[in-house]
Parts: C-alpha cells; structure tokens; sequence
C-alpha cells in the first residue's frame, strides 16, 4: 500500500519531519527514483512525474555531530490514459458519429462533443448539426478519469459541412390576390429551387417574390416546397403553404367623361370581375350608391367630380377611380326686344340671358347698372347702344342693340286778337311748337282745324279754351292748352216782329218796337205807310208805335219800317221791314 497517491501531472510536496539528534541538520539527501523530485538535497522537494507507477523513495537526514537517520516512502503516481476512435467522414449535416473508447486505467468517462452536448457512456453514439453557413469543426473530447480521480484527455475533429435546418417565412402567408408574397429561406445555400404550387417553378436566391392568383370565388391554397443546395453538395427540403383570397378587380367606365351644361347626365358602366361583392359607388357630389348597376347619376352644375367605386369580398377590396367633368356654358348675354319711344322713355328691361350670375348693363349716356332686370328713363332724345355684359362660370358673354329715344315735340302756339266779336273778325291761331309734323287745333267751340297756322271766327259768343296737339313723325305727342283764350263778345243785334195788334190780350203784342236789341248804341226808327209818307219816329229802344197816328188809330194795312243806329262796337246799321197793323 503506497504511502502517497498522486495524479500524474500534479505536483506532490514530501513534508518530511526531523528530530532528535544535536538539533542541527547539515545534510539531507534523497535516494531512488530521482528524477521525479525536484530537488536532492533539500528535506522538502516536490514530486512530479508524468509516468504511471510507484516511486520509492529514501531519505537520509545527519546532524552536525556526523549522526544519520532515514526513513523511506512510496509514492503511488496515478495516470489514466484516454484515447478513442470514431467512424467520423467530412459529410453534410446532421453528421452522425460512433465512438469507440481504447482508454486504459480508467474507471469513469466524461465526454464533450464541442457542440454543447455531453455524455459519459463509454462508447457514446452522437450526431454532429451544423446550423451554420460555414464549415464546423467540432473539437470532440474524452476525458478518462481513474479509480483515483485522476483525469486524462484527448480529442479530435469532426468535421461537419452546413446544411442549416430549412426553413420558408413568408410575408404574407394570405393575402388578396393577386397577391405579392416575400419568400425568405435560409441564405447559404448554393443554390435553392423553388416550387411555387401554382404551376410555376424557379431558381434563384433564398429571397424571392411571387405573385399567387386566385380567379375564383374561394380561397385557393398553394404548397411552396423549397430545395437547397450547398457548395459541398447538402441539400434538404421544406415547404409552406399561401392562403390566396378572391379579389375582386374594381372597374368602369364613367360615360360622357366631359360634357357641357345643360347636359350633366353620366351613364355609368360596371367592368368589375364577376364574384358575390358589394359595391359601393361615390360620385363625388355627396351622394352615393350600392348598387352593382346604378345606371345613371345626375349632377347638381358644374365642376370636376371623382367617381370611387368600392367593391369589397369577405376578406379582399378593390377600388377604381374615375374623373367627369361637368364643363359650365359660355354664358349667353341676351334680353328681350325693346322698342324705340318718344322722350322721356322708360325701359324695364327683360333679361334673358343664359347660364350667367351676374351681369352690367351699359345704357349708353354713361349710366350703368349691374341689376338683373333694370328699369331706366332716357330723357334725351337720340340713338342708343345698350350694351349687356354676362358672367357666368364658362366665362362671359355680351349683346348689344341701338335703339332711338324720339324726340317729344313742344306745344306752344299764340292767339291775336285775343277778344273779338261774334261773327265779325277772324281769330288768328300762330304755331310756335318745335318738333311737330301734325297739328290738331281744338277752338273750344267744338271746331277745330289741322293747319299750321289757321284763322277761325266764332259764331257765338264766350270764353273759349283753345288746345294745341302736336304729333312727331314718329307720332310722339303733346299739347299745349290755353285757358280763355279767346274772348269773344256779342254784336249788335235787331229782330222785330212782323204783326201787332194794339188792343191784343198780350202786352208784348201791342206795341211794334224791337223783340230783340242787343248792344245798340245809336237808335232811330221809322214808320211809313203805303205811300212813303212818314207816319212815327221814335230814338228810344224802348218806345214802340202803338198803331195811333196823330190820335187816331191807323187802320189794318202793311206799314214799312225802318231803323237806323249804331253798335256797341261802332258799326252803323241800317235795316227795314214790312209789319201788319191786325186790329
């Protein structure tokens, strides 16, 4: 049984211990196997050998006094020796490796594989992933470890080529079709060959985009298997699947695209792909429609207006877009005849313009007026333009026409003389007016006359209100009137009556003197009988011959009469008669 046990490789102190003797000790030495110690000649060397087995050892110790004393001691050097082989080729991952052990002296195994795994089985089967783009070289080792527990190791290499595990991300992995997939596999890979499950195979990156179709109205899955192909020839497969929607393919035609006021009608026509969709139309003034057909759609004016078509499945949408534009009319500036009239003239003007907001009028002595349908007074005669201006959203617009104001004549006419007699001096009636082209005279006495200048002499006596009316060429009209314009007094005037009878009932009738004197001055009557003799004179209006001659009464004959005098207005007169004296 060795005194000392010692792992090969580890140092080992001998601690010796000494007594007795003079107390000084002058010379110690080591006997046996040497060389394993670190020194001779010192009581306390250290031990240290890489070899296997016992090593004797004698140590001899003396005093000052040349006395000696030794003692002897064995060291057991413990020393497990591990070695292993393996079946182990370059090869693609996973790489499965047989160990065999061919360790000696030990009791216990510790193995470590180099890729995180352990095993203490003597004879371990393991397999080597390498999960990496590159070549793994994984340091295998064995640990051998004796009754002792001492410990010995060795290694060695596998070699694992890469051939990471496989994998398929997709972004998306369900979308609407047609549907923009991303692929994404494990980069390394020489080369990868991509089967898409639509029809449609490449080779190409571990990245790649695909477009996934679905014309129908269900889901359609696709299974996408992927190979990969390293430098050194590993290869290995994967697949995923893509759950492509029915999607609906929003479109239509938007007919006429441009049109002009009034006509603002859009017929629309729908070319979206057939499927159980709901729709949603926009028109863009507001309004709206789910309708897959709508028709037609009116529009409220003018303006550019964005049709939106939403066609929406269970999981997937479309929508198309459409612009029309409702063009505004070129305004169209008019109004309603006007007639030409005689100063002043008053217009109320009849706009008929079209498609127009506001307007000006132009009325061509300066004034204006931005009213829709201005009344305006010319209140000088001529020719004028009257001009209409039209705004509207399409731009503007005029209309223009001349039209004469007549120029109103002016009445005006005096009188000379002013007063005169019944039946005895012409009225002469002198036109002043301007303007005039026909004349109507109205003398008051129910006469009148459509000469310029005429003369008329009333037959009757009165104040008479004499009018002119005047009329243009263009028959504008006007009247001057003037108030007792005309005096016109009475003439003289004798009526005698042609009997009498001096003793009749009537007292009218008894007395020959005039029935009728008016405005007579000077008086002078005068009776003769048959024979021309003078029988009665008398220079009083209001005496009369009552028949009696000398005192006695004239017989019933024919008696002449007559009568000489003066006027009121200085005309003379003479006049005469026959009247019978009845008894």
């Amino acid at each position: 049984m060795p005194d000392s046990i010692v792992c090969a490789g580890y140092n080992l102190l001998l601690n010796t211990t000494i007594t007795g003797g003079s107390g000084i000790y002058t010379r110690f030495t080591w006997t046996g196997e040497t060389t394993a110690l670190s020194a001779t000649d010192i009581p306390d060397p250290q031990f240290r050998s890489l070899i296997r087995g016992n090593y004797d050892f004698i140590f001899t110790v003396e005093d000052n006094n040349g006395c000696q004393a030794y003692d002897s001691v064995q060291i057991f050097n413990d020393s497990p020796y591990a070695s292993f082989t393996n079946d182990a080729v370059p090869g693609c991952s996973p790489v499965t490796v047989t160990f065999a052990n061919q360790s000696a002296n030990a009791t216990d195994y510790l193995w470590d594989f180099g890729d995180g795994f352990t095993s203490d089985l003597p004879n371990p089967v393991h397999q080597f992933a390498n999960p990496t783009n590159s070549v793994q070289y994984y340091n295998v080792r064995l640990s051998a470890i004796s009754g002792n527990s001492c410990i010995h190791t060795t290694n060695g290499y596998i070699t694992v080529y890469p051939n990471p595990p496989l994998t398929i991300n997709t972004f998306p992995d369900m979308a609407c079709s047609p549907a923009e997939v991303l692929l994404t596999s494990t980069p390394g890979g020489f080369s990868y060959a991509w089967d898409f499950g639509d029809g449609v195979q490449e080779t190409g990156d571990f990245n790649v985009m695909h477009t996934f179709t679905n014309d129908g109205e269900m889901d359609s899955v696709y299974t996408v298997r992927l190979i990969s192909t390293s430098f050194f020839s590993c290869s290995d497969t994967t697949s995923t699947r893509i759950t492509v929607h029915p999607s609906p393919s929003a479109a239509f035609i938007a007919d006429p695209a441009e049109q002009m006021m009034p006509d603002r009608t859009v017929t629309i026509y729908n070319g979206t792909s057939a499927g159980n969709w709901s729709y949603l139309w926009q028109f863009g003034d507001d309004s709206t429609s789910i309708k897959r057909d709508p028709g037609t759609h009116t529009y409220p004016g003018p303006h550019n207006y964005t049709i939106r078509l939403l066609v929406k499945g269970t999981y997937c949408s479309d929508s198309a877009v459409q612009s029309v534009e409702i063009v505004p009319h070129p305004p169209v500036a008019e109004f309603r005849p006007i007639l030409p009239g005689c100063q002043p003239l008053t217009i109320q003007f009849e706009n008929t313009s079209a498609y127009s907001t506001s307007f000006l009028w132009e009325f061509g002595d300066g004034a204006v007026s931005n009213k829709p349908n201005p009344e305006y007074t010319y209140y000088e005669p001529g020719k004028y333009k009257i001009k209409l201006t039209a705004w509207g959203d399409g731009g503007e617009d005029t209309y223009s026409t001349v039209n004469d104001v007549w120029v109103l004549p002016k009445a005006f006419f005096d009188i000379a003389p002013r007063v005169v007699y019944v039946n005895d001096q012409e009225v002469h009636f002198f036109n002043l007016s301007d303007n005039g082209q026909a004349y109507e005279w109205d003398f008051g006495d129910g006469t009148g006359s459509t000469e310029m200048n005429p003369t008329h002499m009333y037959a009757k006596e009165g104040n008479y209100d004499v009018m002119l009316h005047v009329w243009t060429e263009n028959e504008c009209y006007d009247l001057y009137s003037m108030e007792t314009a005309v005096l016109v007094e009475p003439t003289g005037k004798i009526v005698f009556p042609n009997a009498f009878r001096p003793e009749s009932p009537i007292e009218e009738n008894r007395v020959f003197k005039p029935g009728v004197l008016d405005h007579v001055e000077e008086y002078h009557l005068m009776i003769f009988n048959r024979w021309g003799e003078l029988i009665y004179e008398s220079n009083d209006q209001d005496v009369g011959w009552d028949g009696y001659v000398d005192g006695k009464m004239s017989k019933q004959d024919v008696y002449v009469w007559k009568v000489e005098g003066k006027y009121s207005n200085g005309q003379t007169f003479v006049q005469s008669g026959d009247v019978t004296l009845m008894h």
